[in-house]
């Protein structure tokens, strides 16, 4: 929990602030409180601080040389090839194993190689060991702001071009995982054409937004309901379910091994979309400790992938919105299931004070009507109240039980992404709270 904790904050002061003296000042004043606790030895905690300053360091620095790249050229020829749709008017384009963001008003389809002449582009250039600009900034104090450059870093964007002349030259194969999505996208468009039952099936099932609107996104994200139709863990479990059904007559380990292919593979057809990713890595994680016969805690799986992610890319944290719904809604449905776990073992351990007890074996309800002795009559009423009791709180246990399994997680995971929405869209739609305990069990 101390690892999780100071590697957000190490990574939020690098990601945000941009400064690595401001995180240097932070594991120094860590470091103090940890030597002035007598009471605790401060050897572990110390050497924890100190290893996620420099795990937070490496992540940043390691994204940084990957995906940033230097451009000092004012006026540029490019052979690039698209590799993603991202929406109508813009592609994802490789150049020598980097992506890079284009805005065009031309049309163009995955696997084109485009002649690019451009002389604008924009791009996120802080270098972490850059220590002399960054004391120039270090007493300039100001709020949050999100940055765009820095949220295409999440999707291993480095610069958005804005090109003067772009020139279709070739069409080359593409991989199979861009074959099979362009495939999908054109059976689908095909069966409902381009409307918004299309590209609201392309978006809920593949992540792809490449025919969607922006006006019905805004509307989407006004309502308060864009989480629900986006890519997240529940297409996993679908997945997952659909296959164990299908391959029953796979041996166990055989099976549990095409699930977990399977898994990477949609994921990736997803183009490893951040929601997407944390669910692969927690059910990667749960079949393998399936596949050993182990069990894992589901706080240390939801660690695990949340200090995964983060390494592999820091800017998750503060730039990537569906990074913290996926995660926060996660953590509001363990703990009313933890919650609810610990009400159920309270409530099976007073079960037995409600328990009818045994009808006297010499005694009928008949005899009692007929006039029998007073304490047959009283233990035979007294058995006829406990067993109405019984039966009205089996029937009212029934009740809770639907309630605990569908609507109070649908609340709880609504609780969760509640300050994130807060924070990011700066609205919330009161009545799309309703509608999410509605469609979320659905």
């Amino acid at each position: 929990m101390l690892f999780v904790l100071l590697l957000s904050i190490f990574i939020a002061i690098l990601t945000v602030r941009d400064s690595l003296i401001l995180a240097t000042i932070f594991l120094i004043i860590t470091i103090i409180i940890w030597f002035r606790q007598k009471k605790i030895k401060p050897s572990k905690r110390l050497l924890i601080s100190v290893l996620t300053f420099f795990v937070s360091i490496f992540a940043v620095r390691l994204r940084q040389s990957i995906y940033i790249p230097e451009i000092t050229q004012n006026k540029i020829f490019w052979v690039a090839k698209i590799t993603n749709i991202h929406d109508s008017n813009s592609y994802i384009v490789d150049y020598n194993n980097q992506n890079f963001f284009l805005e065009t008003d031309k049309k163009f389809q995955l696997g084109d190689n485009l002649l690019i002449e451009w002389n604008i582009a924009s791009g996120f250039t802080w270098n972490i060991l850059d220590i002399q600009n960054q004391r120039k900034n270090l007493t300039r104090l100001s709020a949050y702001k999100f940055s765009y450059t820095k949220r295409l870093v999440t999707k291993n964007i480095k610069w958005t071009i804005y090109p003067t002349n772009t020139i279709l030259q070739s069409k080359n194969k593409i991989w199979l995982i861009s074959q099979v999505k362009t495939n999908l996208q054109s059976k689908i468009i095909h069966s409902y054409w381009e409307n918004r039952v299309s590209w609201l099936i392309l978006w809920m099932l593949i992540w792809d937004k490449s025919i969607l609107p922006a006006i019905d996104y805004e509307n989407f994200r006004d309502s308060g309901l864009v989480h629900i139709i986006a890519v997240s863990g529940w297409n996993i479990v679908m997945i997952v379910i659909f296959l164990s059904f299908i391959l029953f007559f796979l041996p166990f380990y055989v099976r549990i091994i095409v699930i977990l292919f399977t898994i990477i593979f949609y994921a990736l057809l997803c183009w490893l979309d951040s929601s997407v990713l944390r669910a692969t890595i927690m059910w990667w994680l749960g079949l393998v400790a399936l596949l050993v016969g182990r069990n894992m805690d589901k706080w240390r799986i939801l660690a695990i992938a949340y200090v995964s992610m983060l390494v592999y890319n820091p800017y998750y944290l503060a730039y990537d919105i569906w990074f913290l719904f996926s995660f926060s809604a996660v953590i509001g449905i363990i703990i009313i299931d933890d919650y609810r776990r610990w009400i159920q073992m309270i409530t099976e351990e007073d079960k037995g004070d409600l328990l009818p007890p045994d009808k006297p074996s010499d005694f009928t309800e008949d005899k009692a009507d007929k006039g029998g002795c007073l304490q047959n009559k009283t233990s035979l009423a007294l058995y006829r109240w406990r067993r109405h009791m019984l039966i009205r709180r089996e029937n009212v246990q029934i009740i809770r039980k639907h309630i605990s399994t569908y609507l109070i997680p649908s609340l709880w995971a609504t609780i969760g992404i509640f300050p994130f929405m807060m924070f990011f869209v700066w609205k919330i739609n009161l009545i799309s709270i309703f509608w999410n305990l509605l469609i979320l069990p659905i």
